[in-house]
């Protein structure tokens, strides 16, 4: 799954987008940001549950802020599933929602709201547990993205 997150991410950055990734797991959390500056040079914003009121107001305003922004976010599920409008984001990935206790209701919430942002791009990194979407499905997530990539422009 990492392999195939820096492969999309690296796209990403090469067309001056932005992404946002979920997972739930905060050590994953802290492996990935690790991993994604360590690879690209770039910072990489974490928001999870130890992040204070303050420090995470200042997060989202960096990263909807124009220009020289963070392209990536990074956001454990519980710290960044209340309340966030995160609309510059053209990408949105998630790592690992729909396994162990995470419901497939989840991860279309999280996919509702990226679709109602206007991203660009969906892409679920999952294993094939119970709850991870089919390829029907996923096929259908891209079309969601593309029509409303679409209407956004």
């Amino acid at each position: 799954k990492l392999a195939r997150l820096t492969e999309m991410l690296e796209e990403v950055l090469a067309a001056h987008e932005r992404a946002l990734v979920f997972t739930q797991f905060a050590e994953m959390g802290a492996l990935i940001k690790t991993h994604v500056r360590e690879t690209f040079g770039r910072e990489v914003l974490f928001l999870h549950g130890g992040v204070p009121k303050a420090q995470r107001d200042r997060m989202v305003e960096r990263f909807q802020a124009p220009g020289e922004a963070p392209p990536v976010f990074l956001l454990s599920l519980k710290a960044g599933g209340t309340g966030l409008n995160l609309t510059a984001a053209d990408h949105v990935f998630l790592m690992d929602l729909c396994e162990g206790h995470f419901s497939r209701d989840t991860c279309k919430t999280l996919v509702d709201k990226a679709l109602a942002a206007g991203c660009k791009g969906v892409e679920a990194l999952l294993g094939r547990l119970g709850a991870s979407p089919t390829e029907a499905e996923k096929a259908e997530i891209q079309r969601q993205c593309k029509t409303a990539a679409d209407k956004r422009l």
